[in-house]
């Protein structure tokens, strides 16, 4: 899969379904776990959810942002997240929550 978040091979969709089972939170930590070690990003990461569950981006960033494997990361990508939101939401015309 190509996207302008980055490529998401067949070995990172492999190994999300191995380790996924749904509505798991424990498996979906451990999938996340698995997709940074194997050197997926946080944005592939949420493709990928977005591709093989459905979610929203909103809800597929949420997860990855709060993912134990994303802990460090988190504190550096939280101010810039809602800032784009915001500056998203406004361009829509919507109120920011």
């Amino acid at each position: 899969m190509s996207s302008l978040f980055g490529d998401i091979s067949a070995e990172m969709v492999n190994a999300f379904n191995e380790i996924y089972k749904k509505g798991n939170k424990e498996s979906m930590e451990l999938a996340l776990k698995k997709l940074k070690q194997m050197g997926c990003t946080q944005l592939q990461s949420a493709k990928l959810l977005i591709s093989m569950l459905g979610l929203s981006i909103r809800e597929a960033d949420k997860i990855v942002l709060n993912a134990e494997a994303w802990k460090k990361e988190k504190a550096g990508n939280t101010p810039l997240r809602s800032e784009f939101t915001k500056l998203q939401e406004e361009d829509s015309g919507q109120d920011p929550e």
